[in-house]
């Protein structure tokens, strides 16, 4: 899949396609959770975080 491709409208085109007919299969969860998108991540360290 290209990266310039919108992902949003190929997970959505997924879901409409298999997701009816498998509701409870393991892939039309992560499909779903591809659509709410990811959480900013955040800060894990740097100065702060070293001994001092």
């Amino acid at each position: 899949m290209d990266a310039a491709r919108d992902s949003h409208a190929d997970i959505q085109a997924l879901l409409e396609l298999y997701g009816k007919d498998q509701p409870d299969h393991p892939m039309t969860a992560v499909l779903r959770d591809g659509l709410q998108g990811a959480e900013k991540p955040r800060r894990r360290g740097g100065w702060r975080s070293r001994e001092r």
